[in-house]
């Protein structure tokens, strides 16, 4: 099975698409040409090509592969994602499946989408929120605490937690500047 074949039926079974509909795009993936494949990815529905629009589906493939390899090396709006499917589809496949089953985040905002500025935008309102929870969370528990030891460990704890909460907020207004707007959080 090739690498897109792969990337497809992963997506394919990660979709909202019922069980009938995976089981014949799964069907349909392990017939498809490598250009049916890559048609399949980039429009997200099924083709039947004949050869020229086979090499206009190649093309267009590599075309869209190359301004998304410059473009995360020109501003890094595209994470680590695409060098990670260009070197390991299958191992990218398996650390976003890792993610998603541990972090609440990677599954809200999309487990097969690429680092783009609007999902680094949805990872950073997520990791905000989390935190947001966790302070709370200190809160309490320094409201609770009896000895001055203790209130001193959660104030402590608090404020390192306001930290890194100053510093989500700092990296999503800077995401949020260049371009991307998913939610807004509160201050």
């Amino acid at each position: 099975m090739s690498k897109f074949k792969l990337f497809a039926a992963n997506a394919a079974m990660e979709s909202e698409l019922t069980n009938e509909a995976k089981i014949q795009v799964l069907g349909f993936l392990k017939e498809a040409s490598d250009a049916q494949v890559k048609s399949f990815i980039m429009d997200g529905k099924i083709s039947v090509l004949d050869e020229q629009a086979e090499q206009i589906v190649n093309d267009r493939f590599e075309a869209i592969h190359r301004e998304a390899v410059e473009q995360e090396i020109m501003n890094e709006s595209v994470g680590g994602s695409l060098l990670g499917i260009a070197i390991s589809p299958a191992g990218w496949l398996i650390y976003r499946g890792v993610r998603r089953a541990f972090d609440g985040c990677t599954k809200k905002c999309g487990t097969l989408k690429l680092d783009n500025i609007k999902r680094q935008n949805c990872m950073t309102a997520c990791k905000i929120e989390k935190l947001n929870k966790e302070l709370g969370l200190l809160s309490k528990s320094m409201a609770a605490c009896k000895d001055d030891g203790c209130k001193a460990k959660a104030a402590k704890a608090i404020s390192k937690q306001k930290v890194k909460i100053s510093q989500a907020k700092a990296k999503l207004a800077k995401i949020q500047h260049k371009g991307g707007s998913y939610k807004k959080v509160k201050k």
